[in-house]
């Protein structure tokens, strides 16, 4: 599993475990990626996300955000934080994390993000596959 957690959970985490699943579907890879949040704010994906993910041909109206826990972060391989801090409830000492807060600048709207983490997850991928 690959762990994806921002801020709210419904907006680029689910943009980056949509976009890395994706890739890894077509890669015939196995791992999965979850998106979790810290703060939820919403039982729904963000409109905005949820229309440029389709505009990918990704559907994600059946999605509806989680809180992080320790169970998560334990039962991941990598973990990856957008613009967000664990809270201490679900940090796990050992289990390191990684953080992409490039992606987490508001200023560069949702095609802009969009490109930029899926250049990341592509970039995850690779690693992946090369560590295998």
């Amino acid at each position: 599993q690959i762990l994806f957690v921002c801020e709210h959970g419904n907006g680029k985490s689910l943009m980056a475990a949509s976009y890395f699943n994706q890739l890894a579907n077509e890669r015939d890879l196995p791992f999965v990626a979850v998106a979790r949040g810290v703060e939820l704010t919403s039982t729904t994906a963000s409109p905005r996300v949820a229309a440029a993910l389709l505009r990918d041909k990704i559907d994600v109206s059946d999605f509806h955000p989680r809180a992080v826990t320790a169970t998560d972060v334990e039962s991941s391989r990598r973990v990856i934080l957008i613009g967000a801090t664990l809270p201490a409830s679900a940090a796990v000492a050992g289990i390191p994390t990684e953080e992409w807060n490039d992606a987490s600048r508001a200023n560069i709207g949702i095609q802009g993000l969009g490109k930029l983490i899926k250049q990341r997850v592509e970039s995850l991928v690779e690693q992946l596959v090369a560590s295998e």
